[in-house]
């Protein structure tokens, strides 16, 4: 389990320390003041690999999920704006202040477990780019080849983790694919990753898409995990009998249906309403993830107040039993209320911790609110959110 992070040179982290981390976590404040960006940081400091800086890289682009990786060496090139695109979506890793990158390198390190990922920009050649964009604006049609410019990349991915280090090229990586497999593989070890790197989820305030929802609930129920993921879902619907992925020839994928009991056949899921669907995608990121990592993002999307409590009891007691670390953010009073409640009628035993983001100019300030500390400031309608 982390139990502190330090993170710097990430996004709109200049220098951020986390001094205490527990088995639940739970990260508030306002917009843009980087809780999101926390939980990115932690699955790259977890998962060790570059593919999961692509996937922290996709979820804020307005494409989906579904964006891949490059292609194998045996296909052809990858064209000038195809590399340009993936050059823009790694610098953006980089801390900026006034549209500059000022920290050259991003460094994520614990004592506890002892490990460092460093993610150098110096690495990425965006000269190179440049030039090749300009030829291609005047010779339509050019092809970007990376041969000979390729000798110049950096080690510009590097993990330690103990006395274990582990190098990549991380551009050269990323752009000739070496046999990559799909981005956002859920809780499958990356074929690039550090050998000692731990099972992670993430799952985003939009949920799971549905071929990914698919997977993970195959994935449980070969575990003999199905029961337990409806049982969850039995907080808002308690008459759910069974789940199946169900396609027809107007839909591209299989989608979920459930079977309420006294039904005929199986309803969509998605008629049922997103808290539905919200809580089924909780389960399952934390079935398939034994000691690993659960992050979730805007924890109470499409969840009603009254749910909450309980589902923050049913996940303190499947991080014991799976042994997962989980890490959350919110916006809602209610959230927060329903932690801290869960906490006082003794139905979470973990150890939790919640922090308030709050922006200083460039820097983002980290406060650790104990519950006590949290529950006076809801009782006596201190802003906290």
């Amino acid at each position: 389990m982390i139990q502190h992070l330090h993170i710097s040179g990430f996004k709109c982290f200049r220098d951020l320390q986390l001094p205490q981390l527990g088995q639940i976590n739970l990260f508030v404040g306002k917009n843009n003041t980087g809780k999101s960006s926390v939980l990115e940081a932690v699955e790259l400091f977890v998962s060790d690999s570059p593919e999961s800086l692509l996937r922290a890289c996709a979820r804020r682009t307005t494409e989906s999920a579904d964006f891949r990786y490059p292609r194998p060496y045996d296909s052809r090139p990858y064209d000038s704006e195809e590399i340009a695109r993936l050059v823009t979506l790694l610098v953006s890793q980089f801390h900026r202040e006034q549209g500059e990158i000022k920290i050259s390198q991003i460094e994520i390190r614990s004592d506890e477990p002892k490990g460092t990922l460093k993610i150098d920009s110096r690495g990425l050649p965006i000269e190179i780019i440049d030039h090749e964009l300009r030829l291609m604006n005047r010779e339509k049609g050019r092809r970007l080849r990376l041969g000979r410019e390729a000798e110049m990349f950096a080690d510009s991915f590097t993990v330690i983790r103990g006395s274990a280090e582990f190098r990549r090229s991380l551009l050269e990586y990323l752009a000739f694919g070496k046999g990559i497999r799909e981005l956002d593989k859920g809780g499958e070890q990356s074929p690039g990753a550090h050998p000692q790197s731990a099972r992670v989820a993430f799952l985003s305030a939009r949920g799971f898409t549905q071929r990914d929802g698919k997977r993970l609930w195959d994935q449980v129920s070969i575990a003999g995990r199905d029961e337990a993921v409806l049982e969850w879902m039995r907080l808002i619907e308690p008459e759910i009998k069974d789940l199946r992925y169900i396609g027809d020839e107007n839909q591209r994928e299989d989608r979920p249906h459930l079977r309420i009991n006294g039904d005929m056949g199986f309803t969509p899921m998605a008629s049922l309403g997103d808290g539905l669907t919200r809580i089924f995608h909780i389960a399952l990121a934390m079935a398939s993830v034994d000691g690993g990592v659960l992050l979730i993002d805007e924890f109470e999307n499409g969840l009603h107040w009254s749910v909450q409590k309980e589902l923050w009891r049913v996940i303190g007691e499947a991080a014991q039993k799976f042994s997962v670390q989980v890490f959350a953010t919110t916006h809602s009073r209610d959230c927060m209320q329903a932690l801290v409640s869960a906490q006082n009628d003794r139905l979470i035993k973990n150890l939790v911790y919640v922090y308030r983001m709050e922006r200083d100019g460039e820097n983002i300030l980290p406060y650790n609110m104990p519950l006590k500390a949290l529950e006076s400031a809801l009782d006596l309608d201190v802003e906290v959110r």
